[in-house]
């Protein structure tokens, strides 16, 4: 049983570190999105427009239409595995789409994160006039929404990992 446990955590190191680094490479693209997008962080307008156009006009929305869209999306693939007698090809369909669901959360905190560091940088590189502290309160914001979003991800993949086998055996794939 000991040997079972330590198999266990190394699966979930793994899992953690695999996806954390999924994480940065999303977060990486958006930023250099909003780099390129803004000459460089050098254009105030154009980063203002596309951080408005992120985080107020897509990205938040999407967010929790997401979550929403996830739990129909679980519940029609339940639907036809029992509809189809856990038929193999639905089974191997369903284990897909369900392992991949957890990244789409994810990529949403780290499109908030990226977009909020780019304009955390070009704060600090142009500073406020006004001198009001927006460095700091752009990082703060974009690292706990990230945070929160990385944490639901992994949670709901390692909760999913754990059932994997056991469906794998189910369908006999």
């Amino acid at each position: 049983m000991k040997g079972q446990e330590a198999k266990t955590q190394r699966n979930s190191l793994w899992l953690l570190a695999e996806e954390l680094s999924i994480s940065i490479a999303q977060t990486a693209i958006f930023f250099f999105i909003a780099m390129f997008s803004s000459n460089f962080l050098r254009d105030s307008a154009a980063l203002a427009a596309y951080a408005n156009q992120k985080i107020n006009g897509t990205t938040f929305p999407e967010f929790f239409l997401s979550l929403l869209s996830i739990l129909v999306v679980s519940g029609v693939l339940f639907f036809l595995l029992a509809a189809t007698k856990e038929s193999p090809r639905v089974l191997s369909i369903a284990k897909n789409v369900l392992m991949e669901m957890p990244r789409t959360i994810s990529i949403f905190g780290s499109s908030i994160l990226a977009t909020l560091f780019a304009v955390a940088i070009h704060l600090h590189i142009y500073p406020d006039p006004s001198g009001s502290s927006s460095f700091a309160k752009a990082l703060t914001i974009g690292f706990m929404f990230w945070v929160a979003s990385f944490a639901y991800a992994v949670g709901l993949k390692h909760l999913l990992a754990q059932y994997r086998p056991k469906i794998g055996i189910a369908g006999g794939s």
